[in-house]
């Protein structure tokens, strides 16, 4: 069994799902210091029992930690990148485009740890092909990941509630605005 996973994370410690991802889904300090505390002693007696190490296999922390269950009924960790990639044929697509355009709900430093934008613009950047990401949101300082989306937008046009922001019709509208503004700004590199 291939266990896909578009993230890197480990089951428990300061690489691990409740670290890295907690706070985004709403976690309090105490709360992911309580949820580490039990991945960590979980993962103590995993590794007890049948010397399985979940926090060395990365991605076991994938899907809050599913990827590191899938590994104990016998799965393999593998890149959900690279596995759709391959079986889509992308990297061809992207070696024939002008232009390549790849999204996120939010790109932030973590999207850099194997999600799909960081891929998408990994391809682009080795064909030496430009590269727009569009999300919901996106964090102001970007580290790393720069170096491969150098333009990222948002599609949000100001302050905005969660509720109303995830609304269908509300995202569809701004991302409407969104394409119809950078269709205008590429239009002259593609003509």
């Amino acid at each position: 069994m291939l266990v896909a996973a578009d993230v890197t994370s480990f089951y428990s410690g300061p690489q691990g799902a409740a670290q890295i991802y907690g706070k985004q889904k709403g976690g309090t300090k105490t709360t992911l210091a309580f949820l580490d505390k039990q991945a960590t002693n979980l993962t103590e007696q995993i590794k007890q029992t049948t010397n399985i190490d979940l926090n060395a296999v990365s991605g076991s922390g994938a899907a809050g930690g599913i990827g590191g269950a899938l590994l104990l009924v016998g799965g393999k960790m593998v890149s959900g990148f690279s596995l759709v990639a391959q079986l889509i044929g992308l990297e061809e697509a992207i070696k024939q485009a002008d232009l390549v355009i790849t999204g996120e709900g939010r790109i932030d430093q973590q999207t850099i740890n194997g999600k799909v934008p960081y891929g998408v613009a990994k391809l682009a950047k080795k064909h030496g092909k430009k590269v727009i990401a569009l999300c919901g949101s996106r964090e102001k300082n970007l580290g790393r990941l720069d170096e491969f989306l150098p333009s990222v937008f948002s599609i949000q046009l100001g302050p905005i509630e969660l509720k109303k922001a995830l609304n269908r019709q509300e995202t569809l509208e701004k991302v409407a605005i969104m394409t119809h503004n950078l269709s205008r700004l590429v239009e002259d590199d593609l003509s």
